[in-house]
C-alpha cells in the first residue's frame, strides 16, 4: 500500500500521460528497470554524467530524451517482479534521498502535500487492525474516495483527455484499496 502511494505521487509528478507523445518534453527513468538501445545510449554523455546523482534513473531518461530516443513508461505489475526493500524501514531509508527532489520538486508545499497524502493512504493498514475494523476501514475508504475522484478529474483536465492513462491507474488503485480493505475486514 505504501509503495502504491509512493507510485501514485511519483507518476503524478512526472505527468506520465505525456511521456512518448510527439513534441512532449516529458521523460522518465525507473531504477527498477530501464530497457535502453545501446545505439541511443552511445549518443549520450554516458554514465560519468550521472555519477553520484540522487535521481540517476531519471537522469538516464533525460539523457536519452535529449538525444531523441523514443520513450514510454509501462506498468508491468503482473508481468515482472522486483523486491526493492524487505521492510517498511528499509523502504523509508531507501526513498528518503529521492523523495524531496522527485515527488516535491524541491518545494516544501509539495513535500507537505505528498507526505500527508502518503500518510493518509498508508493509514488504512493501521486502521484495519483496530478493534472496530469495519466501520473505520469503510469510513476511511468513503472519506478518501472524493480525493481520488478529484485527482482523476484534475489529471484528466491537465492531459486534455476524458479518461487519461493516469486516471485509469488511479481508478485501478482505488479498486485495489477497497479490495484490500475488504480482505482485511474478513481476516
Amino acid at each position: 500500500m505504501t509503495l502504491a502511494a509512493f507510485t501514485l505521487t511519483f507518476f503524478n509528478s512526472l505527468k506520465v500521460a505525456e511521456i512518448g507523445k510527439p513534441g512532449s518534453d516529458r521523460f522518465a527513468g525507473i531504477g527498477a528497470f530501464n530497457l535502453v538501445r545501446k545505439s541511443m545510449f552511445d549518443q549520450t554523455e554516458g554514465f560519468s554524467w550521472l555519477r553520484m546523482e540522487v535521481v540517476d534513473d531519471l537522469g538516464l531518461g533525460l539523457m536519452l530524451h535529449r538525444v531523441g530516443a523514443k520513450s514510454c513508461l509501462l506498468v508491468g505489475t503482473d508481468e515482472i517482479g522486483l523486491t526493492w526493500y524487505s521492510s517498511l524501514a528499509d523502504m523509508v531509508r531507501g526513498l528518503e534521498k529521492n523523495f524531496f527532489g522527485v515527488a516535491a520538486h524541491y518545494r516544501y508545499s509539495k513535500l507537505f502535500t505528498s507526505v500527508v497524502l502518503l500518510w493518509l493512504l498508508s493509514l488504512g493498514w493501521g486502521i484495519a487492525f483496530l478493534p472496530q475494523q469495519v466501520p473505520l476501514v469503510w469510513g476511511l475508504g468513503i472519506a478518501t474516495y472524493p480525493s481520488y475522484v478529484t485527482l482523476v478529474k484534475v489529471k484528466s483536465r491537465q492531459n486534455a483527455e476524458s479518461l487519461s492513462p493516469t486516471a485509469v491507474w488511479y481508478i485501478r488503485f482505488i479498486v485495489k484499496c477497497f479490495e484490500i480493505s475488504e480482505i482485511s475486514c474478513v481476516c
